[in-house]
């Protein structure tokens, strides 16, 4: 089930410390390509691949998310989907990063 940013409510969003197969049923409500192809077209790979890498350096280097909402839950989709690819889990800063976020998405819904 797609659910678009406007329509995303707090009770969506699981608790940053629920299962993490929670997360990753909430991940699976975005689509970054369907909400990016307008804007990016061809280059949605590289571009999808270029912001996840800067989410993940920002977030390594300073403990830092993206600010919009778009992004956040671009970051979080595509670290759900390449997961399985990566290891069969999480390890432990994986996990973290999926939660924290979680957990700014959630803060963003609220405002």
């Amino acid at each position: 089930m797609n659910i678009s940013n406007e329509e995303l409510k707090e009770t969506d969003i699981p608790a940053p410390d629920a299962e993490l197969r929670a997360i990753g049923r909430f991940a699976e409500t975005f689509e970054p390509a369907a909400y990016w192809s307008d804007a990016w077209g061809a280059e949605y790979f590289t571009k999808s691949q270029e912001m996840l890498g800067n989410c993940i350096e920002n977030y390594a280097q300073r403990g830092a998310l993206p600010e919009k909402l778009a992004e956040l839950r671009t970051c979080l989709a595509l670290e759900w989907a390449i997961l399985p690819y990566v290891s069969r889990e999480p390890n432990a800063k994986q996990e973290q990063f999926l939660r924290d976020l979680v957990a700014r998405i959630r803060e963003l819904v609220r405002k």
